[in-house]
C-alpha cells in the first residue's frame, strides 16, 4: 500500500458482487488486518535495531520514553511509556526494563521496546520539534 505495489497476502479478485454490506465490511476488515500484521512484523522490527554483539550501543536508561510492541493491542494503538527501572544482566547490559504507562507498570525485554526519546534528548532538539521559527 505504501509503496504502490500489491502484495500476494491481500485478497485478490474476482470479487463476489453482493448487496449485503456485511460481506463487504468483512472483506475490508481482512484487508486492514492483513496490512496491520505486515506493518507490525516489518516496520516495527526495523525500529528495534539488531546489531552484532561486537558493536556497542547505548543501554536503555531510566526516564527514556519508549514504545512497546504488544501482539494483543488494538490496531493503531501503541503503548507509550517511560522507563522507571532497568534490569541489567551479568555483563551490565540492560536485558529487561520496567515501564510505567497510563495503565500501570510492566516489565518487558528490551527486544520488545523501541526508544522514542532518550533521556538526554537529541543533538538538535529544534530539528525534531519543528525546526524553529514559524
Amino acid at each position: 500500500m505504501l509503496l504502490g505495489r500489491s502484495s500476494s497476502k491481500v485478497p485478490q479478485g474476482p470479487f463476489n458482487a453482493t448487496k449485503n454490506p456485511r460481506d463487504r465490511v468483512q472483506f475490508i476488515q481482512r484487508i486492514v488486518d492483513s496490512f496491520w500484521v505486515r506493518w507490525t512484523n516489518d516496520v516495527f522490527q526495523s525500529l528495534v535495531p539488531r546489531k552484532k554483539w561486537s558493536v556497542s550501543r547505548r543501554n536503555i536508561q531510566v526516564n527514556d520514553v519508549v514504545m512497546t510492541v504488544d501482539t494483543n493491542a488494538v490496531r493503531g494503538k501503541w503503548t507509550i511509556g517511560r522507563i522507571v527501572k532497568v534490569h541489567p544482566g551479568s555483563d551490565n547490559k540492560v536485558r529487561n526494563v520496567t515501564i510505567r504507562t497510563p495503565n500501570g507498570e510492566y516489565r518487558r525485554p528490551v527486544t520488545k521496546v523501541s526508544v522514542i526519546y532518550p533521556v538526554e534528548g537529541y543533538e538538535d532538539d529544534d530539528a525534531v520539534i519543528g525546526g524553529g521559527g514559524c
